[in-house]
């Protein structure tokens, strides 16, 4: 026993929303356990075939926690998903999220921006999307492409998806971008828009 204490007073790891709070200075909403590697299947059912198991509740925890007046069903609000390292499967949280979202019985939509790990969209979009997008997050918030036209619909999962192109130089975009309109456009649309951010280099 006294091996174990010693242990556990060398480990320095954040356990709890507390050890995050007074390590980093932050508010922190909740911790999310490691879903491990996933893939499209895998990740849905674990969010929506398993509401019950530790990852979906965590992840619908997160949800509430961040809404207004922690009621996700009253008025529609954004959610910024950001990465500090390229691998810190971001994208799966994102997903997981929007998932999650989708039990309010309200829309959803994800907007990804991450070109660097689009593994998991370009899995959603191959084989869950109703049609084509011929137009990017991009081509929406400078003005050359309706609303509609960046929209891919994925009635199998119920979350719509923006995605960024390759080309599009996020930056410029957001800089020039009317960003209220865009905004107030996408929460016109939808109850919970989940905005995940490109990864860190």
């Amino acid at each position: 026993s006294m091996l174990v204490l010693l242990g556990n007073r060398m480990d320095r790891s954040l356990r709890s929303e507390a050890d995050v709070e007074a390590a980093l200075k932050v508010h922190c909403l909740g911790l999310v356990p490691e879903s491990g590697k996933v893939n499209l299947t895998s990740l849905r059912d674990l969010v929506q075939g398993q509401p019950g198991s530790p990852y979906a509740r965590a992840v619908t925890s997160l949800l509430v926690a961040a809404a207004p007046n922690q009621s996700p069903m009253k008025s529609p609000y954004s959610l910024l998903v950001t990465s500090t390292s390229r691998n810190d499967r971001a994208n799966g949280l994102a997903w997981s999220l929007a998932l999650a979202a989708t039990r309010f019985g309200r829309p959803v939509l994800l907007v990804d921006l991450d070109g660097a790990n689009q593994a998991l969209t370009t899995d959603y979009l191959q084989q869950c999307a109703d049609g084509e997008t011929r137009c990017s997050f991009g081509d929406f918030a400078s003005g050359r492409c309706r609303f509609g036209d960046a929209v891919a619909r994925l009635p199998e999962v119920g979350v719509d998806l923006m995605t960024s192109a390759v080309s599009d130089d996020l930056l410029a975009t957001l800089v020039h971008a009317k960003s209220r309109e865009c905004k107030d456009e996408l929460q016109s649309e939808y109850n919970v828009v989940i905005i995940n951010g490109p990864s860190a280099p």
